[in-house]
């Protein structure tokens, strides 16, 4: 098809595409969550079940595979699962049914611990939830096709398809209406006060947040064009038109993730669009190649795999199929309701939104929304051992209260650790704290702690001619 003749029509091999990168991610996202497993997901860590689950503002928990326990064995086992229907997703092994289960881990991890979640996991849960009813294990699997035949066509349209669409254009359109501030809306001083936030500092957003004001204000301008008509262009019947609008996804997301340090959003966002691209591109030289090497390669995989392993089994009867592809239909509804709810304020909880959460449908694409925040924070814990000795319980080195040694921090780096930060407050910060406490006297058995601290501070980011203004405030006191 050298043009999208068929509305929302997506390429099988697209299809393909999408679910190797789908399953890439996760895998990278379960690589460097197994670096804090036990601190995050057991009872040694900051929030064993035993408390999580008498947290008041979480008494109404929904379902996750975690809560079978959380021995650090057990959790182990439980990604090591994970990793291997994620595997199975990759190579197109019983794709639907570990696709699902995909899902359901992801799911589970997020119900597990809220609190180190972010927008990417969401991303990552819609997409996989609307690719479990797409045939997007047909190309580039062991069980699937290699190469299509000339007189095949390669395109699929569904409603799950339409949905997968706009589940894209959500992302940006939903995330433009919520940006109500003045900094979006009157100076465009968004981009600005966004590349200055400590934590999500990279090299090219420090060199880019340099330039002058007005610059910046013109590229605010231009991000909120861009992300409200920009994707509209996924709905022109063009396969030019779609391999442009495309193009210009990938690489916008490319440039944020290069300015900002939000990587497991970024990369879920720029290849996700890659599922969108029209049968045209897949004829061209490029095109051809890339056809070529996935399909030699899953080819070869298969070959090696046992043959039981990769067998397609029985088909689904023809009634349970057809139930299937409408089920689409109420989640899109429970997805829209749920985004137009929060249009005037993102922060509002809509009437289904348990329903939604059973199902991860509960979508907010509220970053930097109503304005991108105006200062910096992050948390020191501060312990004083028996021998009389101040160490910073979070490092394991020695405490020195200074805004740019925390800023510097390692655990500042680290995404996930810093989301859970953010959002301690009240009883999970004395968890947060307490965990703090017994992971340092379990290492230092002869040198335990006495008494410490959770110490959040707090900078302003400086305008033109204005000093960064720097607060304290103690959250949390143990004292043995």
């Amino acid at each position: 098809m050298t043009r999208a003749s068929k509305w929302l029509a997506l390429d099988l091999r697209s299809l393909g595409l999408l679910r190797i990168c789908i399953a890439f991610c996760l895998l990278v996202d379960l690589f460097f969550r197994s670096f804090h497993l036990v601190a995050h997901y057991t009872s040694q860590g900051f929030l064993p079940l035993r408390n999580y689950i008498s947290l008041p503002h979480i008494t109404e928990r929904h379902w996750s595979l975690f809560f079978l326990g959380d021995s650090p064995f057990l959790v182990t086992l439980l990604f090591l699962l994970y990793a291997t229907f994620a595997l199975g997703l990759l190579l197109g092994i019983r794709t639907r049914l570990c696709g699902w289960l995909c899902w359901a881990f992801l799911l589970s991890l997020y119900h597990r611990n809220p609190n180190i979640a972010n927008s990417g996991d969401s991303y990552l849960l819609a997409i996989l939830f609307w690719g479990n009813f797409l045939p997007w294990g047909r190309f580039f699997s062991c069980q699937g096709k290699t190469e299509k035949s000339d007189s095949e066509e390669t395109y699929h349209q569904s409603m799950a398809g339409a949905f997968l669409v706009f589940q894209v254009m959500f992302l940006y359109m939903f995330a433009v209406v919520t940006r109500t501030g003045v900094e979006w809306q009157v100076d465009h001083s968004a981009l600005y006060y966004s590349l200055h936030l400590e934590h999500f500092e990279t090299w090219v957003g420090n060199q880019v947040g340099a330039l002058d004001s007005r610059v910046l204000g013109l590229m605010t301008q231009l991000v909120s064009y861009g992300e409200f008509f920009g994707p509209l262009f996924l709905l022109v019947p063009s396969a030019r038109v779609r391999t442009v609008c495309v193009a210009a996804l990938v690489s916008f997301h490319l440039g944020l993730g290069a300015s900002l340090y939000i990587p497991n959003f970024a990369l879920a966002a720029m290849l996700t669009p890659l599922g969108l691209l029209p049968s045209a591109v897949w004829e061209t030289r490029l095109g051809g190649r890339l056809n070529g090497f996935l399909s030699r390669l899953s080819e070869r995989v298969g070959h090696r795999l046992p043959p039981r392993l990769i067998r397609s089994g029985s088909k689904s009867p023809a009634g349970f199929e057809s139930v299937y592809q409408m089920l689409p239909i109420p989640a899109m509804a429970l997805v829209i309701f749920c985004l137009f709810w929060r249009i005037t304020d993102h922060t509002l909880i809509p009437p289904l939104a348990p329903v939604a959460d059973l199902f991860g449908l509960n979508q907010r694409w509220d970053m930097f929304s109503p304005y991108p925040p105006h200062e910096s924070n992050w948390i020191q814990a501060k312990g004083l051992t028996q021998s009389g000795r101040l160490v910073e319980l979070r490092t394991g080195g020695d405490y020195q209260e200074s805004p740019q040694q925390s800023r510097d921090d390692v655990f500042l780096r680290d995404f996930r650790n810093y989301a859970f930060e953010y959002r301690l407050r009240g009883e999970a910060s004395s968890l947060y704290l307490q965990g703090l406490v017994q992971r340092w006297d379990r290492s230092h058995p002869n040198d335990p702690v006495v008494v410490a601290e959770l110490v959040a501070f707090q900078a302003t980011t400086p305008s033109e001619n204005v000093l960064p203004e720097y607060g304290r405030e103690v959250w949390e006191v143990y004292r043995r």
